[in-house]
C-alpha cells in the first residue's frame, strides 16, 4: 500500500495547475468540444478502454470511506478516466494489463484529495468567491467561445455550479499543499556539492553525435524491384547533396521520418540510443560527412553527421542549476508525503470488499 500512496501523492503536485477533485469531478477541456476539428494524429488514437476494467457496475456503490466521506464507483471511474487520458498512446493490450494498477492509483489519489479537503475544512481554509470566479474565467477563456464552453458542460452532464465547486475544492487543496511547502528549507550550495560528489556517474557524459537523415521507408510487402527503386532514389539525392543541394531542404521534401519537419535533424545522441547500423554509421563519420545509403529495419537512410562532442564529465557549475531543481523537487515530494502520511495515520479509512 505504501508505494501506491506515494504514486498517488505525486499526482497532487499537478493540482497547482488547477484540476478537479473527487466527488464527481468535472473536467473541462476545449480540445474535446463537439465542434473541434479532428486531426490525423487524433484519428489514429485508440478508443478509450473500459476504464474501470469492469462492466455493469453500480456507479453508486461505495468503494472507500474516509472519515465518513464516501467515494463511489462513479467517482473512481471518473478519476480513472482523467488519469488514463495521459496514457492514450499506449497499446490497448498494455492498457488493459495495467488497469488494476491504474485503478488502485486512482483510488488512492481520491483518498488523498478528500483527506486534504477535510484538513482544509478543519483549518477553515477556503478560497474567496472572487478567486473561484477568476479561476472559472481562466477555464472559460480557454474555449473558442462561451457557447462551446457551455456545450462542453452539457456534454459532460454537468453545470457551472458543479464546476465552481470543483474549483473550490482544488483551491483548498492547493492552499493546504502550499502551506506545507512553505515549511521546507532552501537547497544550499553544500547540498548541491554533496549530491554532485555522491553521484559521479550522473555527470559523466558519453561521446555524442548530432545527426540528420533522410529516410525512404521499406514495407514488408515491397518487392525487390520496389526496394531497388527506393535505394536508387536515395542515391540520386546523395548526388544532389554532393553537388551542393541543401540536405535539410531535401530531407523536408523527401524524408518519410517525422524529423523531416526539422530538416531531418535527430539532435544529439549517445551510443546505444539508435539501431546499430544507423548508430555505427553516424559515429563512424567526420563532422559534415554524408553516408552512402544505409539499410535498417525501417528502410533506407542517408545520414549526415552534423556535430559531435567528446566524452566528458559535466563540471559542478554547469550542473548546479539542474541539481538544485532536482533536490528542491525531492524536498517538495517528501513534504507532501509527510503531510499525507500524517493525515492517513489519524484518519479512519475503510475500503469496500472487492467482488
Amino acid at each position: 500500500m505504501k508505494n501506491t500512496v506515494l504514486l498517488a501523492a505525486i499526482s497532487l503536485i499537478c493540482l497547482f495547475g488547477m484540476s478537479g477533485c473527487g466527488d464527481g469531478v468535472t473536467t473541462l477541456d476545449p480540445s474535446s468540444s463537439a465542434d473541434k476539428q479532428v486531426g490525423v494524429s487524433e484519428m489514429s488514437q485508440p478508443p478509450a478502454p473500459d476504464t474501470a476494467g469492469q462492466t455493469n457496475v453500480d456507479v453508486n456503490a461505495t468503494v472507500v470511506t474516509i472519515n465518513g466521506a464516501t467515494v463511489t464507483e462513479g467517482d473512481l471511474q471518473q478519476e480513472l478516466r482523467n488519469m488514463m487520458a495521459q496514457y492514450r498512446q499506449l497499446p490497448q493490450q498494455q492498457l488493459q494489463q495495467l488497469m488494476p494498477s491504474f485503478r488502485q492509483q486512482a483510488q488512492e489519489a481520491l483518498v488523498n484529495k478528500i483527506l486534504l479537503i477535510q484538513e482544509a475544512d478543519k483549518k477553515n481554509i477556503g478560497p474567496s468567491a472572487e478567486k473561484i470566479d477568476s479561476e472559472l474565467k481562466k477555464i472559460v477563456d480557454r474555449f473558442p467561445s462561451p457557447e462551446e464552453y457551455r456545450q462542453q458542460l452539457t456534454a459532460l452532464g454537468s453545470s457551472e455550479e458543479a464546476l465552481k465547486e470543483d474549483i473550490r475544492k482544488s483551491l483548498k487543496i492547493n492552499e493546504i499543499i502550499e502551506n506545507k511547502l512553505a515549511t521546507i528549507t532552501a537547497v544550499t550550495d553544500s547540498d548541491v556539492a554533496g549530491f554532485y560528489k555522491e553521484n559521479p556517474e550522473q555527470f559523466k557524459m558519453p561521446e555524442q553525435v548530432r545527426a540528420s537523415h533522410i529516410l525512404v521507408s521499406v514495407k514488408p510487402e515491397d518487392t525487390q524491384e520496389i526496394k531497388d527503386e527506393k535505394r536508387k532514389k536515395l542515391m540520386e539525392l546523395r548526388e544532389q547533396i554532393q553537388k551542393g543541394a541543401d540536405f535539410a531542404k531535401l530531407a523536408g521534401d523527401h524524408s518519410e521520418c517525422a524529423s523531416s519537419a526539422k530538416g531531418g535533424d535527430l539532435g544529439f545522441f549517445a551510443r546505444g540510443t539508435m539501431i546499430k547500423p544507423f548508430e555505427d554509421t553516424a559515429f563512424g563519420m567526420k563532422k559534415g560527412e554524408i553516408s552512402p545509403v544505409v539499410e535498417t529495419q525501417f528502410g533506407y537512410h542517408l545520414i549526415k553527421t552534423v556535430d559531435r562532442t567528446a566524452a566528458r564529465v559535466v563540471p559542478l557549475e554547469e550542473a548546479k542549476e539542474k541539481i538544485e531543481a532536482q533536490l528542491l523537487d525531492q524536498k517538495k515530494q517528501a513534504a507532501i508525503n509527510e503531510l499525507l502520511e500524517q493525515l492517513r495515520n489519524s484518519a479512519t479509512i475503510t475500503y469496500a470488499q472487492a467482488g
